[in-house]
């Protein structure tokens, strides 16, 4: 865990907040109250730590050694999915009507922030949310996600951030990266889950392995097959 993490608490997300609006559960109870599961006791965190990693590494080590399947018409399907849902998202999160709408600025610059608590206290701040275009790497990154300067991408990579990091609090580690998933697959649907799955849980699992951001691959890794990550507690102290 980053150190300072318990200083940082989920966005308090008011009723007319973009991010509220997106936050909603996939599946609403029948009686149409959100309903609360137990929270876990210390010997099933205990368990479920050490499920999550061993799934993590699993999942990470299927990602280095998989080769990109970017001309498969089903791989194709699932990403364009994920594209036409994430430009939603991104249209309701920095929409201009409305109040906690969020500006993003694409930029060039190759570190905007110099960690997770920064990124997070910098868009609370301020409303602005500042994301390193993959255009200032060189090359496409990304096999199948459009790689130009605010292209789906680099939208994808801010929605991410928006939801996961800013919204939700959550960090750049793993154990983090992974709950920002678990809370964002709640927006998807279909084949876009699969693909969602794979840009996040995925590609993380793989940078723990080899200590830096992996080749990028389009796979299709199905959400069923990962351990639940629970959400962390955290102080009140924003």
């Amino acid at each position: 865990m980053t150190a300072g993490r318990s200083s940082l608490e989920p966005f308090r997300y008011l009723p007319t907040s973009p991010l509220r609006v997106v936050g909603k559960p996939r599946h609403p109870s029948r009686t149409g109250r959100q309903t609360t599961r137990p929270r876990p006791t210390s010997n099933e965190m205990t368990e479920i730590s050490r499920l999550n990693s061993s799934t993590a590494s699993n999942v990470g080590e299927w990602y280095i050694h998989s080769r990109s399947a970017h001309r498969d018409a089903g791989v194709i399907e699932a990403y364009r999915q994920l594209q036409l849902e994430t430009d939603r998202l991104y249209t309701v999160l920095t929409r201009d009507a409305g109040y906690g709408a969020v500006r993003v600025v694409f930029t060039r610059r190759p570190r905007p922030y110099e960690g997770d608590e920064e990124l997070i206290r910098a868009v609370r701040a301020n409303g602005v949310l500042e994301i390193t275009s993959s255009v200032a790497v060189g090359g496409r990154l990304h096999p199948l996600l459009g790689c130009e300067f605010g292209g789906a991408f680099d939208r994808f990579r801010a929605v991410h951030d928006l939801i996961g990091h800013a919204g939700c609090g959550y960090g750049f580690d793993l154990d983090d990266e992974c709950a920002a998933w678990s809370t964002q697959d709640r927006l998807h649907s279909g084949l876009a889950r699969f693909a969602l799955a794979t840009e996040l849980y995925g590609v993380n699992a793989a940078r723990s392995i080899i200590g830096e951001a992996p080749e990028l691959r389009a796979l299709l890794l199905a959400p069923r097959t990962l351990s639940p990550y629970p959400r962390r507690s955290v102080k009140n102290q924003l």
